[in-house]
């Protein structure tokens, strides 16, 4: 989910029981403020939600105070919430368990690709860094490209591929065990072999092969 489908949330908008969120409206900033907008038609979308991540929004969802208020809000003036900065809570709370790793000048450390260094297992990672995670996990599920466009509301599954292509590569193996099993299920297992189809005239198999893509 995009932050703005998240700030925009509201306890109608989850099904407990069918574990899933309805994504119907996002926050978009216009100057200072935020406003409640309609998605484009390709984002509206049913986001598929592991039980263990519905278990923590169960009391958050019953303690709504309203099917149709904000699932959550800004303390000072109940308006969505606004996206992360380095000072905002969600930052702190990462430094807090990531406990970034700071030089003898007090400054934080960072590696050749400009990123803070994490001194525990917890990774330094952004609000929208999760969203990518989140494909990330989709796709070593086993996720078909399509069903990942769908879940991350892309335009199309070659903007999905230009993303997490690569996740893909890894498994090239697994492909090539599934194929070599189900070849070897059709040899043991006779009813599942092709039928071949016998042609009285040579003609006729030259005219089928054309017609293959």
């Amino acid at each position: 989910m995009r932050w703005g489908e998240l700030a925009a949330l509201r306890p109608r908008d989850i099904d407990i029981e069918r574990r899933r969120i309805q994504i119907t409206r996002s926050a978009s900033k216009r100057n200072n403020t935020f406003d409640l907008v309609t998605p484009k038609t390709w984002e509206l979308r049913s986001v598929a939600v592991p039980t263990s991540v519905m278990t923590l929004l169960v009391p958050v969802v019953e303690a709504a105070r309203s099917p149709s208020a904000l699932l959550w809000s800004r303390p000072g003036d109940g308006s969505p919430l606004r996206p992360p900065t380095t000072t905002n809570w969600f930052v702190k709370a990462v430094y807090r368990l990531a406990q970034p790793e700071k030089g003898e000048d007090g400054e934080y450390v960072r590696d050749e690709d400009d990123k803070l260094v994490s001194t525990t297992d917890f990774p330094v990672i952004s609000a929208h860094q999760l969203r990518h995670t989140a494909a990330s996990l989709m796709i070593r599920s086993g996720a078909h490209i399509k069903t990942v466009q769908r879940q991350l509301g892309h335009k199309s599954a070659a903007m999905t591929l230009d993303n997490y292509g690569h996740l893909y590569d890894d498994d090239l193996d697994e492909v090539a065990s599934r194929m070599d099993a189900a070849i070897t299920g059709q040899t043991e297992n006779p009813s599942t072999n092709p039928v071949e189809i016998q042609f009285d005239d040579p003609r006729q198999l030259d005219q089928e092969n054309e017609k293959c893509p």
